[in-house]
């Protein structure tokens, strides 16, 4: 009899483990917007009749953001049978579903809910990604004990703590966010920087289009810049547009309206609040279609149609008592009241199961499991560690050797240049003294003689002037004496002198000297990158990012130029071409990343 009941609590346990990694794999593949995949595999489950099947199609309804389905599906939730870590994300979801409908306290209540739950679990790289709608939610709403800036310090931290790139994706948005004024301009493109760096390793477009979105805005609001500020969110929009959803694409021309608004051209303004007012918004619905009325409203009244501004401003007021609206309030204030009913019957259940000794010893037995992977996978870990460490190592020592050569040649250089100036220079300066002397005193000798000292003195004149260049030039084999961006701004600025081309350079991050050898690489590599834009890419403006983080460097080079097939170029052996560069890149263990179509300009990423 009691073997029979360990066998049921073991299937017990195994299901246990087995939901776990379910509804672990379905938040992974949402997070990282696979929509579709994790749509296909709700739907293979619900073959089985899984308990939290409904928990799931509402988590998907989250991401698409369709508030009536996340409602519909959370009703038919049997929640006595969600485990733990499913009772966590069933109050992430209905926080999601207030937040989507424009309840921002029940929101924030639901989301601190669920973070606690998931905190108490060990999840804890989960209940930080909370901190993000939790710092929109307090930035919207007054009263709260926590501060935004708090919220988003402890989401980059923990982000960093725990490795989680998302996390700090949106950590660095919200900072941006913060910054958003004219007086912080450096600070918001140090953030957006850094957001798309991060945007760019996950290789997820729909984060690039954020990026657009942002830096594009900033530059209608607050820059002269008009040609950027459309370059950036037409690009979010294309993107929206490619793989984004009905919401991204309404964003895009809403914030598309703000450039000709800008400028008092209200008429394309409008075309472009049209055009997102045809699209079905889903999340904060009725706010959003509030704000394109209202701002429809007065682009028609600063045109001086009084009719048309009359019209949107009657919608605009009457969305205020919306009927869809109480509809959702209703509906959301009854899952909150059957919520509180499952929860006094969770707290009975979980009373009699506590009593069962069986059960506490099956738990044991698990955490005894757990705790043996932790410690195995933190072995293997330390293994890894110790590998890359003795790698980091001999790669440490070998440039090491090679900055002494430099360093070397550099002082060798330096000694001869010295040598030419103070030895060789002042023997030609004192025999250039004994001719004058001679002129003086064979004023009396003949046309000829004089003719031959006049040229004699001319020829070591010109000597004596090439040793004073020799010597003056002695650094001139080293252009990155003073530092890669340095010499690269110095470059830049004498090109920008010279050509129609504008280059502007940006650093982000701490300028740090890498290695003489390392720095004349990249800066043969920049300079090599210029001089194809001024030949081949008619360009008119190039902008190079430098991003230092950690022990990585990330440089961006732009232009606008007419692009090029860079597939076919790559192909290509001779000369100096990219093919070249990316050896160059290979040599620095690096990597080159090139996007360019024919008259669309180029962009090129070098991580080294």
């Amino acid at each position: 009899m009691l073997s029979r009941k360990l066998v049921i609590l073991f299937l017990g346990c195994f299901g246990f483990a087995n939901a776990q990694q379910t509804i672990i794999k379905i938040d992974s593949l949402l997070r990282y917007n696979k929509v579709e995949e994790a749509e296909n595999y709700i739907l293979f489950l619900e073959r089985d009749s899984i308990a939290s099947i409904a928990l799931y199609k509402a988590m998907l309804a989250v991401k698409k953001k369709e508030q009536d389905n996340i409602l519909a599906h959370l009703r038919g939730l049997r929640r006595q049978e969600l485990i733990s870590l499913e009772t966590a994300f069933y109050n992430r979801t209905i926080a999601h579903a207030f937040s989507l409908s424009n309840l921002e306290e029940q929101a924030y209540s639901y989301f601190i809910k669920a973070q606690k739950q998931l905190d108490s679990l060990g999840y804890f790289d989960y209940s930080n990604r909370l901190n993000y709608p939790i710092y929109y939610l307090i930035n919207s709403q007054e009263g709260y004990v926590l501060t935004g800036e708090e919220v988003l310090d402890r989401l980059y931290k923990n982000g960093i703590k725990y490795n989680d790139t998302i996390a700090l994706f949106n950590a660095y948005l919200g900072r941006a966010v913060q910054n958003f004024k004219a007086s912080t301009k450096s600070e918001f493109y140090k953030e957006m920087n850094n957001a798309r760096r991060l945007a760019i390793s996950l290789g997820d477009s729909t984060r690039m289009e954020i990026y657009h979105n942002y830096v594009g805005l900033y530059h209608s609001q607050y820059s002269k810049t008009v040609d950027s500020a459309m370059y950036h969110l037409k690009k979010s929009l294309d993107l929206s547009l490619k793989y984004g959803q009905s919401d991204d694409i309404y964003y895009a021309y809403v914030n598309l309206a703000t450039i000709p608004r800008r400028a008092g051209e209200y008429e394309s303004a409008i075309v472009y609040l049209k055009r997102a007012d045809s699209i079905g918004v889903k999340g904060y619905n009725i706010n959003n279609k509030r704000n394109i009325y209202k701002w429809l409203a007065s682009d028609f009244e600063n045109l001086g149609i009084q009719d048309s501004a009359l019209y949107y401003l009657n919608k605009y007021t009457a969305l205020t008592t919306n009927s869809r609206l109480d509809a959702q309030n209703r509906n959301l204030a009854l899952l909150q009241t059957r919520e509180i009913q499952l929860e006094k019957q969770l707290e009975t259940k979980k009373r009699m199961l506590n009593k069962s000794l069986l059960i506490a010893a099956l738990i044991a037995l698990g955490l005894g499991l757990m705790l043996f992977v932790i410690i195995y996978k933190s072995q293997q870990r330390k293994k890894l560690l110790l590998i890359k460490e003795k790698e980091i190592l001999l790669r440490n020592k070998e440039l090491s050797s090679i900055d002494a050569m430099v360093a070397g040649q550099a002082e060798e250089r330096q000694r001869i240049a010295d040598d030419l100036h103070d030895n060789l220079g002042g023997l030609l300066a004192t025999l250039k003294l004994y001719i004058e002397n001679l002129k003086v005193k064979t004023n009396r000798l003949d046309q000829e003689r004089d003719t031959l000292i006049k040229k004699t003195d001319e020829i070591l004149e010109q000597a004596y002037q090439k040793v004073r260049s020799l010597a003056h030039d002695r650094n001139s084999g080293n252009p990155i004496s003073q530092g890669l961006l340095p010499a690269i701004k110095e470059y830049a600025a004498g090109v920008t002198g010279s050509n129609k081309l504008i280059i502007e350079v940006h650093d982000q991050g701490q300028d740090k000297r890498i290695g003489n050898l390392i720095e004349l690489t990249i800066f043969r590599i920049v300079q090599e990158l210029i001089t194809n834009v001024i030949k081949h890419a008619f360009a008119k403006a190039v902008t190079i990012d430098f991003t230092y983080f950690k022990d990585d460097l990330s440089i961006v080079f732009e232009d606008d130029g007419v692009g090029f097939d860079h597939a076919d170029s790559m192909n290509k052996a001779e000369g100096m071409g990219l093919s070249s560069l990316k050896r160059r890149i290979d040599q620095l263990n690096g990597n080159l990343e090139i996007d360019s179509k024919f008259g669309h300009g180029t962009t090129i990423i070098l991580n080294i």
